[in-house]
């Protein structure tokens, strides 16, 4: 409805206006023009098609002023907001190693060297600090890796503290584990943002910020249409990738597919109050493909193109772009060179050394900096098993410029269980205890045991000089 009467009272002014024979030029401080809102739902790799329908929007010049995301509407619609084109985001879907994105692993070079006999991991894991029961980790992955891109990918954005002043403003979207409501991100790190968002329970861990602990939008409000309208925007464009109402038998035969399932009924039905706000919804037919089909990326977003141009919903479309005749608008795409960082801190671990930090990643108060740097600097850190996750935030307080790393220490002990085979010892059951900090600081215990034919134990005990 909003949609047809936005358009018809833009025909009726231009009619008045060329009638006139002037100008809409001459007009223009006494019309406001329509605001358009994209919102792109989550879906895991099904959200992939919203890249498809980009494409067809951006042919027709259609250049939303808002968008809002959730989990892989968050990602897509986070860099598009900052300037990337359907075209440079499908770009970095085709040459994106998915598995690798989806993992923790680091490659071997880049391992420490006091940490390579604990790659690759043993499946079962048990987890502990001092004082504390063992327990299973939180979630399958920590997402170094996906978030370490989308630092890389959003570069440009440290220069905005809010979201509002991106090329295009954007808001996305998490969940409060502990009270179940939405978590609707506004500023901060974009970066931080859109991994936040996709934070797919029983996949990857809670992300903790401040006193919240959060996971993957999807599960409270997976389609963030009211978000789009509380923005500003008049007409509301939605891509819509979510889970079915009703799962099919053949797509819960994993636990963790029906864990996942258990954890997104509220967001399920939360999208039946937000699809109804929707002037032009566009839902791709993902029928054969699922979450988890990020092997399938190119058909996914090509599903997306041919949603939009279905016959009916393109010439929606192509009425939404009769205003853009009036108001045209660029993609412009955001760019940012170094940055000179006034001061760094570390966020996390009382423990952390900032001076040997400093010394290893050659970043130091005063200097120019660039993403390149800073992507080096990380994985140094996560190189050396101490955290789990690390990453960073420049803020710019009092016009200094604040390097944040923030780094999540690893748990002080861990059990691993796993199976192995060989023709020399044939079956074995493999353990291995790790604990850090044994007896002293800055120490490192490794005991492994393998039962087999053959059995052996290995017990390593290191101390590093340097406080780490």
């Amino acid at each position: 409805m909003r949609l047809k009467l936005a358009i018809a009272l833009l025909c009726l002014y231009v009619s008045s206006v060329t009638a006139q024979n002037s100008t809409l030029s001459d007009f223009i401080p006494e019309v406001k023009r329509p605001k358009i809102g994209l919102v792109l739902s989550g879906g895991g790799a099904k959200g992939l098609a919203h890249v498809g329908v980009l494409k067809v929007l951006e042919q027709y010049g259609i250049r939303p002023d808002y968008i809002t995301g959730t989990s892989m509407g968050s990602i897509v619609g986070g860099l598009y907001s900052l300037g990337y084109s359907a075209k440079d985001i499908e770009q970095f879907v085709h040459e994106a190693d998915w598995n690798a994105l989806l993992s923790d692993k680091i490659t071997w070079k880049e391992i420490d060297i006091f940490h390579k006999d604990e790659y690759p991991g043993y499946p079962i894991k048990l987890i502990f600090n001092k004082g504390e029961k063992p327990s299973l980790p939180s979630g399958m992955i920590q997402g170094q890796q996906i978030h370490a891109l989308l630092s890389k990918l959003s570069w440009a954005s440290i220069k905005y503290q809010s979201f509002d002043d991106l090329p295009i403003p954007f808001r996305c979207v998490a969940t409060d584990i502990m009270t179940g409501q939405p978590i609707v991100f506004k500023n901060g790190s974009l970066a931080d943002a859109m991994r936040t968002s996709m934070s797919i329970p029983t996949v990857f861990s809670p992300v903790i910020i401040d006193t919240l602990l959060l996971a993957d939008g999807g599960m409270v409000r997976n389609y963030p249409v009211q978000e789009c309208i509380d923005m500003g925007a008049d007409i509301i464009i939605g891509s819509y990738t979510g889970f079915d109402e009703k799962a099919k038998p053949e797509d819960l035969r994993s636990l963790i597919s029906i864990l996942t399932r258990s954890s997104v009924f509220q967001g399920i039905n939360d999208a039946k109050v937000q699809i109804p706000k929707t002037d032009l919804l566009i839902v791709p037919d993902l029928t054969n493909y699922g979450a988890e089909s990020f092997s399938k990326t190119k058909q996914i977003m090509l599903k997306g193109e041919e949603a939009a141009n279905d016959s009916v919903i393109i010439e929606k479309i192509k009425q939404i772009a009769q205003i853009y005749k009036f108001w045209p608008r660029d993609i412009v795409k955001d760019s940012l060179g170094s940055v000179k960082v006034d001061q760094i801190i570390i966020s996390g671990p009382p423990s952390a050394n900032i001076k040997l930090i400093e010394e290893m990643c050659k970043i130091y108060p005063g200097k120019a900096i660039n993403q390149e740097i800073l992507a080096t600097a990380v994985d140094k850190l996560y190189s050396t098993g101490d955290y789990k996750k690390v990453s960073y935030q420049i803020v710019n307080q009092a016009n200094k410029n604040i390097l944040v790393f923030k780094c999540t220490e690893n748990e002080a002990g861990k059990i691993e269980l796993g199976l192995h085979y060989d023709n020399t010892n044939g079956p074995a059951i493999l353990a291995r205890y790790t604990m850090r900090d044994f007896l002293v600081p800055s120490s490192l215990f490794k005991a492994k045991i393998a039962l087999s034919e053959n059995s052996k134990l290995q017990i390593n005990y290191d101390y590093f000089l340097t406080k780490r």
